[in-house]
């Protein structure tokens, strides 16, 4: 039994084996096209053919997690993690979900999935639907203490809102709130150059220098309370 996402899609996209190519093209452990690499070298600044990617199973590794991060940042930026814990077609949509779904019917597609409430559900061309995606990931584990998913823990009683939903909404009930998910949370962050990979359990080099804030470590709590205007406080 696979032990995380990655592993488990793997698995299910080709067996775990980095040289398959099927009969539309999609090639590799995790089985991208040729549109997809083109946006992993673009991102790196690479310029992999199809052929070298099919003979590196370290570059399709780190592919597979710059890609499950650019699925997490697309969702963050479009503030589809208001459906993170939420049940859409009849399945509790986690960040594995969310990224099963980018995976089969790209960044879009699960866009559009969420926002007509799972009406939107193209299939593929084994029948194999964006709904059927996420039922299947919904529960996998992202890894060692969730780290791949790009999302911080949710309990049972928070929500995200966004929209109307905000309107009204007292914005020190949001820095009271981000005070004590800061106080509460231990968790370190890979240093710049480099990601974290929940195959290997690691932090891993990059092919260039990422600029996402998850790229620094955690910051003194002193220094993030004056971030947030708290410096009476400490």
């Amino acid at each position: 039994m696979a032990e995380t996402f990655r592993e488990a899609l793997g698995f299910s996209e080709s067996g775990g084996r980095y040289g398959v190519v099927n009969d539309e093209g999609y090639s590799g452990k995790y089985q991208w096209g040729p549109s997809r690499l083109a946006d992993y070298n673009k991102a790196k600044g690479t310029s992999y053919s199809m052929e070298q990617f099919l003979a590196m199973p370290t570059v399709q590794e780190d592919a597979q997690a710059w890609h499950e991060g650019d699925i997490m940042d697309y969702v963050i930026n479009e503030g589809l993690d208001y459906y993170i814990d939420k049940d859409v077609g009849g399945v509790k949509m986690t960040p594995e979900a969310l990224k099963a779904m980018a995976h089969l019917g790209g960044k879009t597609g699960m866009k559009r999935f969420l926002t007509s409430g799972g009406e939107y559900n193209p299939q593929d061309s084994n029948g194999t639907s964006l709904l059927d995606y996420a039922s299947k990931f919904s529960g996998s584990p992202s890894g060692p203490s969730g780290a791949s998913t790009g999302m911080p823990p949710m309990s049972g009683q928070q929500e995200l809102t966004y929209g109307s939903a905000v309107e009204g909404r007292d914005p020190l009930e949001d820095l009271s709130t981000a005070y004590e998910m800061l106080q509460s949370s231990e968790a370190d962050f890979c240093p710049a150059g480099t990601l974290y990979d929940p195959l290997t359990g690691s932090c891993v080099p990059t092919t260039t220098p990422q600029s996402s804030p998850r790229a620094r470590r955690r910051p003194e709590r002193g220094a993030a309370l004056e971030n947030f205007g708290l410096s009476s406080l400490i």
